[in-house]
């Protein structure tokens, strides 16, 4: 009767390190432009395919968080190297409104044109954009990074975190998956035809800049 020989020898275990959170901040801060993804990589010493595409997952975390910004060069920087400041809106029933910035400095007096795209309660990025008539810092809208919509009582309705992207047809049709009901590609001047949600409008737009196109 033959037994098995259990092999002494174990399965390597590997582990991708890539920078924390601090140390990406750190290099930024440290840095007289924004960076792109390769740049990042190669300076922190992220050499493997596997570590840079965790470390785009990293940085596009901490986008979505608001501790960094991304140009249209996809250029990241931190957002008061960039001249831009996040916080949190605040609605006034007169149709403008104000930020209150995270580093808890002055509010920034946010004209009815940038109230368009804001809610109450949402969390912006916004850009100094000079002073107005009355002396008051002003701010133009850079991003939304958090969507709070309330009920007539003022309680808090639906909370939106919104990741925008942008991507290229490459071939196939479009299904919608669980979250819609249907899908289908449109040109710009169909989109008054439809019930948008909110703010989605200059989403759009900033999409079909960012690739060129006006369609």
């Amino acid at each position: 009767m033959s037994r098995k020989r259990k092999s002494s020898q174990q399965r390597p275990e590997y582990q991708i390190s890539i920078p924390e959170r601090n140390e990406i901040k750190s290099f930024l801060q440290d840095c007289k432009a924004p960076r792109n993804l390769k740049h990042i990589a190669e300076a922190l010493r992220v050499e493997t395919a596997a570590g840079q595409d965790a470390l785009d997952k990293r940085l596009k975390a901490m986008l979505r968080d608001g501790e960094i910004i991304k140009n249209r060069r996809d250029g990241y920087g931190l957002i008061d190297k960039m001249d831009l400041i996040a916080g949190r809106v605040i609605g006034h029933h007169e149709g403008y409104g104000f930020l209150r910035p995270d580093s808890g400095d002055e509010d920034i007096f946010l004209p009815a044109r940038e109230m368009r795209s804001l809610l109450h309660g949402d969390r912006a990025i916004v850009r100094l954009d000079g002073q107005d008539r009355r002396g008051r810092t002003t701010g133009a809208l850079v991003e939304v990074l958090d969507r709070v919509m309330r009920d007539g009582a003022g309680r808090v309705q639906f909370h939106y975190v919104i990741i925008d992207y942008l991507a290229r047809w490459v071939a196939g049709e479009p299904r919608a998956g669980s979250d819609a009901a249907a899908v289908r590609w449109l040109h710009r001047e169909e989109w008054a035809t439809l019930p948008l949600t909110e703010g989605l409008g200059p989403v759009l737009l900033r999409a079909l800049a960012l690739a060129g196109q006006t369609r």
